[in-house]
């Protein structure tokens, strides 16, 4: 029997990124991620996606981590958030 769903997905264009649920656990991340080439930090060229991964993150290990943008880099990112900024319900 699988017990594998998808628990939320989000499709820009012809690419999909998803964070996929295994026997009620959060498990896997899928989808185009990439270092960025000027700072070697994970990257995004969208926001909606910088948040997904995040929320992935968030329910995977259980960092909380907040989404911003890099004019030098062009590039959104994720830092550390050492405040509760949100609950992820």
């Amino acid at each position: 029997m699988n017990h594998t769903t998808v628990y939320k997905s989000l499709t820009i264009g012809r690419k999909t990124w998803k964070i996929i649920k295994k026997h009620n656990k959060y498990y896997h991340w899928e989808g185009p991620r990439y270092e960025c080439w000027r700072c070697d930090k994970v990257a995004f060229d969208y926001e909606d996606v910088a948040w997904l991964y995040s929320r992935y993150m968030f329910m995977k290990y259980g960092h909380q981590l907040d989404v911003y943008w890099d004019d030098q880099c062009g590039e959104w990112h994720l830092t550390t958030s050492y405040g509760t900024i949100w609950n992820w319900t």
